[in-house]
């Protein structure tokens, strides 16, 4: 079996929250914010990025889903989806997966995004660019490039 390679990225992403209703827990609106990752052209490795979902409430489990070529998904995608060195998945609307309303902290508490990215091949180094975006006109308010020479892997087997 080939192994992919697998990192959490070391940044919790902590954004603002709104109300809706939802059957588990209150989360987000749509269209509130939204999010795109860029695989760098110098990565020399296919990238898929798993986002994690931590609703700081009951049930304890959020959603996740996965960046590729097109946008979100739910399950991981075929390699052959993965965003290829230089390019750039679609701006997803995280929103619908945030909780609106975390036990931890005040109402102005933020929402924990976890982002992990699969490389193919297995590569030693991490290059990713995260893009946060407010709104319909997807204002930017965020850029965090990644270069880390020696990430921490977890293992992750394709």
């Amino acid at each position: 079996m080939r192994q992919t390679a697998f990192w959490p990225i070391p940044a919790l992403l902590f954004l603002a929250c709104g109300a809706s209703a939802a059957p588990e827990y209150a989360r987000l609106k749509p269209g509130v914010w939204f999010l795109r990752v860029t695989n760098p052209a110098d990565s020399g490795a296919a990238l898929c990025t798993r986002v994690y979902f931590n609703p700081n409430r009951l049930p304890w489990t959020g959603d996740t889903i996965y960046l590729a070529q097109g946008g979100e998904r739910p399950e991981v995608p075929a390699k052959e989806e993965w965003l290829a060195p230089g390019a750039s998945s679609d701006w997803v609307d995280i929103s619908p997966h945030m909780s609106a309303s975390p036990t931890f902290g005040s109402g102005e508490y933020l929402s924990p995004v976890f982002l992990g990215a699969m490389c193919e091949p297995a590569a030693t180094k991490l290059r990713l660019q995260v893009e946060l975006a407010l709104g319909p006109e997807k204002r930017l308010v965020r850029r965090l490039d990644l270069a880390d020479p020696n990430p921490t892997l977890i293992g992750y087997a394709v």
